[in-house]
């Protein structure tokens, strides 16, 4: 259970991620001046594979009572 996040606040930008055990925040960046970090965090998600995003596979959903749970 994680995530990765971005957020942005008029021209600033910060990139978070959180796990059971911790929570991460960047320090603010300019998206529109350094914009190579906007770049790499997009290009790393795009092309990471299922392990390195921590993409659980074991994991598999089943029908309780009618409705699907994981």
């Amino acid at each position: 259970h994680m995530a990765f996040g971005v957020t942005v606040e008029n021209m600033k930008m910060r990139f978070w991620f959180t796990c059971r055990a911790i929570m991460l925040m960047s320090e603010p960046i300019n998206f529109i001046t350094e914009s190579e970090h906007l770049i790499y965090f997009f290009c790393s998600l795009s092309f990471a594979n299922e392990h390195e995003l921590r993409w659980d596979p074991t994991i598999q959903s089943v029908c309780a009572r009618g409705e699907i749970q994981y």
